[in-house]
């Protein structure tokens, strides 16, 4: 009984998830057109994560029919959005590749961004993984930063226990919106904590 529900709840996820960035990429035209193109910041992983803790978090309302991802530039230039800006704003900041620790360590490149859902809610990430190595991965968000990950399995299982939840399935988008992949199952093995220290 509790595989069927499962089934049900990530087809309507599935549907949510397109009608989801449809909705966004209009809300981008008709109400922030203005915000539109690269963020003027760019640093570090620490100098990202200062100065994302600039910013605040807000939830959206009815203006954006209670959930849409703004552009980057509009975080950067009035100071707050949800996880959905903040995740977008960490892909663009990104765009030209990210030093860890002021400069040192690995070269971290932006990949897409991640949108984690389980039963009732759900969470967006920037996803980055190394110069020349596909096989680790990090993730970027209002949280911070967090590396480590074998997979992106692994940080979906990762987002969702930070909430006490488990995962249904996870959805990977390009910085414009334009889907990757909608709704991917998780597959049952996981070599992830989710006790993670938080970089932010």
């Amino acid at each position: 009984m509790r595989s069927l529900v499962v089934f049900f709840a990530t087809v309507a996820v599935a549907v949510r998830a397109r009608c989801y960035y449809l909705w966004s990429r209009c809300y981008r035209w008709l109400r922030e057109r203005g915000y539109a193109g690269h963020v003027r910041y760019r640093g570090s992983v620490d100098e990202c994560i200062k100065a994302m803790l600039g910013f605040q978090w807000r939830a959206d309302g009815p203006r954006q029919l209670w959930d849409a991802i703004g552009y980057p530039r509009h975080l950067e230039e009035v100071g707050e959005g949800d996880c959905d800006e903040f995740a977008v704003w960490w892909l663009d900041a990104g765009r030209e590749l990210l030093y860890k620790k002021f400069g040192t360590g690995a070269h971290w490149q932006p990949v897409a961004l991640l949108t984690v859902s389980w039963m009732g809610s759900g969470h967006n990430v920037a996803v980055f993984t190394p110069v020349w190595d596909y096989t680790t991965f990090a993730h970027a968000s209002n949280w911070g930063w967090f590396d480590g990950f074998d997979s992106l399995d692994d940080i979906a299982r990762h987002v969702a226990g930070r909430m006490g939840k488990e995962p249904l399935c996870y959805s990977l988008v390009s910085p414009d919106l334009k889907t990757v992949h909608v709704c991917k199952w998780l597959t049952n093995d996981s070599n992830d904590s989710s006790e993670r220290e938080d970089n932010a």
